[in-house]
C-alpha cells in the first residue's frame, strides 16, 4: 500500500494550522478521491489511517 502526504497537501507557507475535524475531512475527501480511481485505501476505523515513522 502506497503512502499519501494529506498533511502536505493541507498545511502551506500561509497555513501552518487547521481545525482536527476540518483535517479528517479533507483526508476523507481524497481518500473517497483515491477510491474513486480505483486505489486502495485503509479501512475507515477511526484513528486507523493514521500512520506514525519508527
Amino acid at each position: 500500500m502506497r503512502r499519501v502526504p494529506i498533511l502536505r497537501s493541507a498545511f502551506s507557507r500561509d497555513r501552518c494550522s487547521i481545525q482536527v475535524d476540518a483535517l479528517h475531512a479533507q483526508a476523507d475527501t481524497y481518500l473517497g478521491e483515491m477510491l474513486g480511481e480505483g486505489i486502495e485505501v485503509p479501512a475507515s476505523e477511526s484513528g486507523g489511517r493514521c500512520a506514525t515513522r519508527g
